[in-house]
């Protein structure tokens, strides 16, 4: 898988779960929040999920790393961080689930996958730094938001260098 595949990669793990499938899934770059343009389409994305279903998936791609000793290889093999919230309106959330039980069953999800690919290449794992978080701020705003810092795998072959 290279890095243009994850997301769809993401969300076809998150589809193993029928709960975790119904809710909105919102995709972003972290790079994108700074255009103007791409933050009112995101905000109207998110506005319209707080009020129907009450809760939505966020993904964004935040960071990659190098896996080490592959500074020399013509792949390129990264550990992809993308900070996944969970973010809901307690208010207006039909589905019957807390932020807090989607953060589980996603946790869940995630680890299942990386159990069963023991011995092979591992494509998603939970980041073993930071597995989740609660985002105290948005209390305030009356909406509850939980992260799962997953971190992807991507390997692409860049062959040789052209150089022009």
């Amino acid at each position: 898988m290279h890095l243009g595949e994850s997301f769809a990669q993401i969300e076809t793990l998150f589809a193993a779960d029928v709960k975790v499938a119904a809710i909105p899934f919102l995709k972003q770059v972290a790079g994108d929040i700074a255009d103007k343009s791409n933050v009112k389409a995101y905000n109207s994305q998110l506005e319209a999920a707080y009020r129907s279903p009450g809760i939505a998936i966020v993904a964004i791609a935040s960071d990659g790393r190098l896996e080490p000793g592959s500074e020399t290889s013509p792949i390129l093999d990264l550990w992809n961080t993308f900070m996944i919230s969970i973010t809901e309106n307690p208010k207006t959330n039909e589905t019957g689930l807390t932020a807090f039980e989607y953060t589980r069953r996603i946790m869940r999800l995630v680890h299942a996958q990386s159990i069963d690919a023991r011995g092979a290449r591992v494509d998603f794992k939970l980041d073993p730094g930071s597995a989740y978080s609660l985002e105290p701020a948005t209390l305030k705003a009356g909406v509850v938001t939980y992260f799962v810092n997953l971190l992807v795998r991507t390997t692409e072959d860049t062959g040789a260098i052209d150089p022009s």
